[in-house]
């Protein structure tokens, strides 16, 4: 997998992708809270595709199921983005948000309403 900017690509294989999946899948049942289970909706806000692969595939090794959550235009009330995102995860009914840059900044948000979220540099 190529990601980054074209003038520096950093590249991974699949397989070391999945080995990362591998670790982020126990560290999901096994070490987190609230630990994921088969079943549990799983959502993921993130931008970097190096980062989100290894956290979905270690979702679904660990038995949850996984909503990638929209991401704002530029032009977007962000606002009016962030309670429609909280609307969502109530919708889906996530037991869990995965946070990633440039995304981070909502922790804050989701601790205020007592959304489990970990940061996908924790896996």
């Amino acid at each position: 997998m190529t990601t980054g900017e074209p003038a520096r690509p950093r590249r991974v294989t699949w397989p070391e992708v999945h080995h990362k999946a591998l670790r982020a899948a126990g560290y999901l049942v096994g070490t987190a809270a609230p630990g994921v289970q088969h079943g549990d909706a799983v959502a993921v806000l993130a931008g970097d595709p190096a980062l989100i692969a290894p956290a979905v595939q270690g979702v679904w090794l660990a038995g949850g199921s996984v909503t990638m959550l929209h991401q704002p235009t530029h032009r977007a009330d962000l606002a009016s983005w962030a309670a429609d995102t909280i609307r969502v995860l109530s919708m889906i009914d996530a037991k869990l948000v995965l946070l990633g840059p440039p995304f981070d900044q909502l922790a804050p948000l989701l601790d205020q309403r007592g959304i489990s979220y970990l940061m996908l540099a924790d896996l």
